[in-house]
Formats: structure tokens, sequence, C-alpha cells
């Protein structure tokens, strides 16, 4: 009768340890948005996912505590996993200032602080460039932001740091948009950019200037050269002799 008192009690503990146990198993909401991450690009992120990432961000000094919670805002982006994890980027609004926040998978889940938006340029996408040369994990993470032009900010990782990240150059009007007028097809459009880094530390840029009537009314090749974290222009390269998309794609063109 003992033991089977003892059996009976086990089974009892058992079952009502089940739930719990799954509990812990179950995905947090930011695991589920790095697993969703397959291409670099813009994501939406749900109110959990926003609010496990309010939790996660360092409390305010002295003096700088607000009495609202922080806000993080919809509208993020992201980079693929290339053998580190996936890479989450935020903005983070709090009374006081607006900061942009970089995060990866982990227990806990990592968290690095990128750069404080001083011009409250939205993010619009992301992508992966590798500048410095290396396998795949060390390619420089792209963001792409908006104001008045769109600009291409880059920062390598630092992963002797631990989940850390540097500077590593901007690249200014990056792409920008104007309206049409009606019945004007010449009219230019605005015009946007396509990157690779045929070897580390140079940058090719192939600016494409579009027409209202849709295609190109120019197009010109830009050398850009990595130094001291800084990217300045250091001359012109030539056209590649395909232009479709497709074409430039496979070609290594981003």
């Amino acid at each position: 009768m003992r033991a089977a008192a003892r059996r009976a009690a086990l089974g009892a503990a058992l079952l009502l340890s089940a739930p719990a146990l799954a509990d812990e198993a179950a995905p947090s909401a930011l695991d589920a948005v790095f697993a969703s991450v397959k291409e670099d690009g813009p994501v939406q992120l749900g109110d959990a996912a926003r609010d496990q990432i309010a939790t996660l961000l360092p409390a305010g000094g002295r003096g700088q505590q607000c009495e609202k919670p922080v806000q993080v805002d919809k509208a993020a982006v992201a980079v693929k996993d290339r053998g580190l994890g996936a890479v989450l980027v935020a903005v983070v609004l709090s009374c006081n200032s607006e900061v942009v926040y970089a995060f990866g998978p982990g227990t806990p889940v990592r968290v690095a602080k990128l750069y404080d938006n001083e011009d409250g340029r939205r993010l619009v996408s992301a992508l992966s460039v590798p500048l410095r040369g290396g396998d795949a994990s060390a390619e420089e993470i792209g963001l792409i932001v908006a104001g008045p032009t769109q600009e291409l900010h880059l920062f390598v990782r630092r992963s002797e740091r631990g989940f850390a990240f540097a500077p590593s150059g901007i690249l200014s009007d990056y792409a920008f948009s104007s309206p049409c007028d009606d019945g004007d097809q010449d009219q230019s459009s605005g015009y946007r950019s396509m990157l690779r880094a045929p070897e580390p530390r140079r940058l090719q840029r192939l600016r494409l200037e579009q027409r209202c009537g849709g295609g190109n009314s120019s197009l010109r090749c830009e050398v850009w050269h990595l130094d001291q974290g800084q990217l300045s222009v250091r001359g012109g390269c030539a056209l590649p002799t395909r232009l479709d998309e497709a074409e430039l794609r496979k070609a290594g063109w981003k």
C-alpha cells in the first residue's frame, strides 16, 4: 500500500510540474523574431516583442529616470544569421533620449547600444557588407536610415568583446525619392544605390538615377575606401556590362 501511495504521489507531482516545464521551454517573443529572420531587411515588431525589449534595457542613471516607460518603435530591421545568430535593430524612445540598440539571441538576450539617434532618423532596411573581408559572420551590418535623404550607417561586429559593435563609416546620399509631375516621363524621380565589396576596405557604389517614366536616366560607379572607421570616395569604377537588377545581384551587388 505504501509503495502504491508513493507511486501515486510521484505521478501527481509529475503532472503538476509538466506545465511549468512546458512554460520554461516555450520560446520568448524575441526568440520567435530571431527565428523568423530569413533575409536582411525590415521587421515589424509585435507588442510582446516590444514589451520584452523594454525589460532588457539598462535602467537610467540618477536624474535620468522617466515617469513613463520607454517606447520601442514597431518599425525595426534585422540581418539574418551568418554564423553568430540573427541581429535585430530597434529604436527605443524615452523621455530624454532616442537610442538605437542591437539585440541578439542568447540566454539572456544580448543587447548592445549602437548610437544616439539625435537626428530622429527612422530605420528603413538593413544589409550585410563584407567590407573587411573574412567569413560571413564578420561582415559589417549596414543600417539604411531615412531623413531628408537616406543614409547607410555601417557597424563592424567586435566579437572579441562579446556582443559589441563599432562604427565603420557612413555612406551619405544613399537614396532619395522626389515626387513626379503628371505627364513628365523624363523627370527625375530620385536615385538609389547598389553596393559590393570586391576586396577588403574597398566599397563600390553604383548610383542609379531614376526617371518618372521608369528606367534609369544616368548611372555612375564610385569607389569608396574605409580608413580608421571613415568612408571616403577615392575615384570611379567601370560600369557593369549588364544593368538589369537580377544580373547585378548575381554579380554580388546588393
